[in-house]
């Protein structure tokens, strides 16, 4: 009986030094912020931080009541100069809101820094669960995008090499409950809708 009570003692010691290590291992970081402000933040918030951002009401009454928008092209240098996350210069980002709620952030960039924002955002987040996909070119040719994604207590984050073109990479980070908000306002939309 000895025995086995030494091993059992082993086996739980050693459990718990792995259960330390993994607990270290991970990071604590468990909402997902775009420099400082995480999701969930109200829009005063996100203005104070960013006030290179133009916000308004949105335009798709679905996805969002309001939200700021930020574009280097259109605003020049000056407007956001230096705009960037993890160091990797952001080239347009939008904020959305729902009531006072920061619900999504998107962020696009070039492609070239997509592994480095990956490297960033996993030295924070946790190794991300990784998956590639295809993208063909306007010559047919396919290209393999990777997509990494985390899901945190606080959101979800996803970062692709390549977004809704070959150009531009997308990051966009959104609180849990995002895609069931969005199908409620638009089942609310469809039956508040006058009928055809």
């Amino acid at each position: 009986m000895a025995g086995s009570a030494r091993r059992a003692a082993r086996l739980t010691l050693a459990l718990a030094c792995a259960a330390a290590a993994l607990a270290t291992a991970q990071p604590s970081v468990t909402t997902p912020d775009f420099n400082g402000v995480a999701l969930g933040a109200s829009e005063a918030q996100w203005r104070a931080a960013f006030p290179s951002f133009a916000c308004a009401a949105s335009a798709d009454r679905v996805l969002s009541d309001r939200a700021c928008t930020f574009d280097a092209r259109r605003q020049g240098p000056a407007a956001g100069a230096g705009l960037t996350l993890a160091g990797v210069s952001v080239d347009e980002a939008t904020a959305t809101f729902v009531g006072d709620r920061l619900v999504q952030i998107a962020v696009h960039y070039t492609p070239a820094d997509a592994e480095r924002l990956t490297d960033a955002l996993a030295a924070r987040f946790g190794a991300p669960r990784v998956r590639t996909t295809s993208v063909i070119n306007r010559r047919g040719t396919t290209i393999p995008n990777v997509v990494a994604r985390w899901s945190l207590a606080g959101g979800t984050v996803e970062n692709r090499h390549f977004g809704a073109t070959l150009d531009r990479a997308t990051l966009t980070m959104s609180v849990p409950d995002y895609l069931s908000v969005v199908q409620r306002r638009q089942l609310e939309s469809v039956k508040s809708a006058p009928p055809p």
